[in-house]
């Protein structure tokens, strides 16, 4: 959205009126340039064509359909039924009037087909166990989920923490090397190649994903229904439990880690842990540039994402 504050003044350039830009980015970072009232229709005009157009017109380009596709890494996928959506409104359930399907294939492929402009935007897989259509349509809670980084198309329980861990405050980078420095792992865990069955990959994200769906159960009968809260809890849990995994890929694994997070513990108990955790998440990372020259100005201006346009 472009917030727009106007002022005109007199340059002693001839007289000639000159307009004063500031560019505000969502990190709260001021940009100024002055412009000339030339330089300024121009820039309106560029705005309006980078609008899309706000007419309502029901033909053209914007109302074609685009189609993404992804995969969903989940050696059981027979036993449960699975929507996938694009999380536009960032609550971390899919809703009803989000760009979704629940057509998983076999091998955990999907598209989705959709107007909507879903750059940036992250996907999510609700798992619920097998029912009936109708009760998969009356949006019921689902028993586990996963998440993967915005721009990333495969959704795993390995992309879920990494995911959980950029929530609290991790780069992409950060998130990823952390997880496969405890792991021991070398591979990339966003590569649909990487999970071949009987490999090492596919073990370690069957184990994290038993974990996943045992602690969402445990939480759900505990009465956590904020899924923020229960993405941090599983994420802090699961990452604290990651050396255990990297040396044991056996039976019993999973009650290992459910044993060392959540068995015996009170909602009370879980609560001050919550509160402990959420205390310790990182401040958001400010970053400052300065422009000083018509090229720079450019540069920006052709970047527009997550820029605020105030004139004055």
């Amino acid at each position: 959205m472009v917030s727009e504050l106007i002022k005109e003044e007199k340059g002693k350039n001839n007289g000639k009126q000159r307009i004063s830009v500031y560019r505000v980015n969502k990190k709260g970072v001021i940009i100024m340039k002055k412009l000339t009232v030339l330089m300024f229709l121009l820039l309106i005009s560029f705005l309006i064509g980078c609008s899309g157009g706000s007419s309502g017109s029901s033909s053209g380009e914007n109302n074609k359909n685009t189609t993404y596709t992804g995969v969903v890494v989940y050696s059981d996928l027979a036993s449960v039924d699975v929507i996938v959506c694009y999380d536009i409104n960032n609550n971390g359930v899919c809703d009803n009037n989000e760009p979704q399907t629940n057509s998983i294939a076999k091998n955990g492929t999907f598209s989705i087909s959709t107007q909507e402009n879903v750059s940036n935007t992250p996907l999510i897989a609700e798992f619920r166990a097998k029912t009936t259509l109708a009760s998969l349509q009356a949006n019921d809670k689902p028993n586990f989920v996963f998440n993967t980084p915005a721009e990333k198309t495969l959704l795993s329980a390995l992309t879920t923490i990494v995911k959980g861990n950029m929530d609290m405050g991790m780069t992409l980078s950060e998130a990823v090397n952390k997880i496969s420095t405890d792991l021991a792992i070398n591979t990339d865990i966003f590569n649909e190649n990487a999970y071949s069955p009987n490999s090492r990959l596919a073990e370690i994200n069957d184990i994290i994903a038993g974990a996943i769906e045992v602690m969402s159960e445990r939480l759900a009968e505990l009465d956590f229904d904020d899924v923020s809260e229960v993405a941090i809890l599983i994420t802090h849990y699961i990452t604290e439990q990651l050396s255990v995994i990297k040396g044991n890929v056996g039976v019993g694994i999973i009650e290992q880690i459910f044993n060392n997070t959540l068995a015996g513990k009170t909602k009370e108990d879980i609560e001050k842990e919550l509160s402990a955790i959420q205390d310790g998440v990182k401040p958001p990372v400010f970053d400052c540039i300065t422009v000083s020259t018509p090229a720079q100005l450019d540069a920006v201006r052709n970047n527009l994402s997550g820029y605020l346009l105030f004139k004055g």
